[in-house]
């Protein structure tokens, strides 16, 4: 069965599932991260649909809010696809990148968040279709020689698309003191990069769990911490 648009889709679900909005996706993984991750009820998260409030009088100040260990916590959320360097070279380089951590493009401060949940989709972009889900199934071959699970049409609600994603839970302080407000981010070097602490990949929840506490104490301390994880 191929895809509506894209000949070369796995399914129809999966096809839709590479067109939601970057905004949108990035808010419905974040829930996914807290629900199915950090195992938190869902009556302790806030995902506004709008940052600007459905009839104008009121305006979030972040993409989410979650509620941990009796603390509220803002949350800006951030997605990309590959952006890949060197395209028409032999081995060409896949990259992250996630723009405006520090400030807007009218050079405003962004201080109204206390996390970034920045999510690296593992996958090119919408440029390379039949790459795109020929690296999806190489991915799926490779989880299935580790024992994992990774469904080529889950939805960015169930638990198996996060095995599809890198992710970063990145502090203000460590953002503000250590990271560009646009960081490219070599996929195949993350584990030597600074903010690898910040880093785990969407199949390894103990990772992420540490990631995540190591993250909230930053954020909770009055000067932030460099230890690893």
């Amino acid at each position: 069965m191929s895809g509506f648009l894209d000949p070369y889709a796995f399914s129809i679900e999966a096809e839709y599932t590479r067109y939601i909005n970057p905004d949108s996706l990035g808010k419905i993984l974040f829930k996914n991260f807290a629900v199915n991750i950090l195992e938190i009820e869902g009556e302790s998260i806030r995902i506004p649909l709008s940052r600007h409030g459905d009839l104008g009088t009121y305006k979030d100040l972040s993409d989410a809010g979650i509620r941990f260990e009796n603390r509220s916590y803002n949350v800006e959320t951030k997605i990309s696809n590959w952006i890949v360097q060197k395209r028409n070279k032999i081995n060409p380089i896949p990259r992250w990148s996630f723009t405006g951590l520090k400030h807007s493009a009218k050079g405003t401060e962004r201080g109204n968040y206390d996390l970034v949940f920045a999510v690296g989709i593992n996958a090119p972009g919408l440029e390379d279709s039949v790459g795109y889900w020929r690296h999806f199934d190489l991915l799926k071959k490779t989880a299935k020689k580790e024992g994992r699970d990774f469904g080529l049409s889950a939805w960015p609600h169930e638990r198996e698309f996060l095995n599809h994603c890198g992710i970063y839970i990145l502090p203000r302080q460590f953002i503000f003191t250590h990271c560009r407000n646009t960081p490219y981010i070599t996929i195949r070097t993350i584990s030597e990069r600074r903010d690898y602490e910040f880093f785990g990949w969407g199949y390894d929840i103990p990772r992420l769990r540490k990631v995540w506490d190591h993250a909230i104490r930053v954020v909770n301390s009055q000067s932030g911490t460099d230890s690893q994880v």
